[in-house]
């Protein structure tokens, strides 16, 4: 029996263990109002509260190193969502996510490689390509 005034001492363990990221979804469409420009909805979960964080790149030569992130650093959460919106249409990029828990441990996902949805064509434009290629005579001569 411990009596009052007695230090109590307790050990806890140190957590080491990154977060496990699981169901990835990555949904692109073109931007309400602008035929120019990409958005990406990325959402995840991950078996801890951790934070949430995307790591992309338009240059497919890019090895590890991705050039842009944006997240949240301060929230954690078990569920995640990031929009990017400022992406190119029809346009290929690389991309991870990344969450972080509160005592530092990391977990990445494989870097993937997305192409964004390309700009829709108007009527015409498919009118006339459907002309060039059954006709030919539409094609410029070069």
């Amino acid at each position: 029996m411990i009596e009052a005034g007695e230090p109590i001492t307790a050990r806890t363990s140190k957590d080491t263990v990154a977060p496990i990221i699981t169901n990835l979804k990555i949904e692109g469409t073109l931007v309400p109002g602008r035929n120019d420009r990409v958005q990406l909805v990325i959402s995840w979960k991950t078996n801890e509260p951790s934070n949430s964080m995307v790591e992309y790149d338009e240059n497919i030569q890019t090895k590890e190193k991705l050039a842009e992130a944006i997240g949240d650093v301060n929230t954690f959460t078990e569920n995640h969502t990031i929009i990017i919106t400022k992406l190119k249409p029809g346009a290929l990029y690389k991309m991870r996510v990344v969450s972080i828990d509160d005592a530092g441990n990391q977990a990445a996902s494989p870097i993937r490689t997305i192409i964004t949805p390309r700009q829709a064509e108007s009527i015409v434009d498919v009118i006339v390509k459907n002309f060039e290629e059954t006709f030919k005579f539409l094609q410029k001569v070069r």
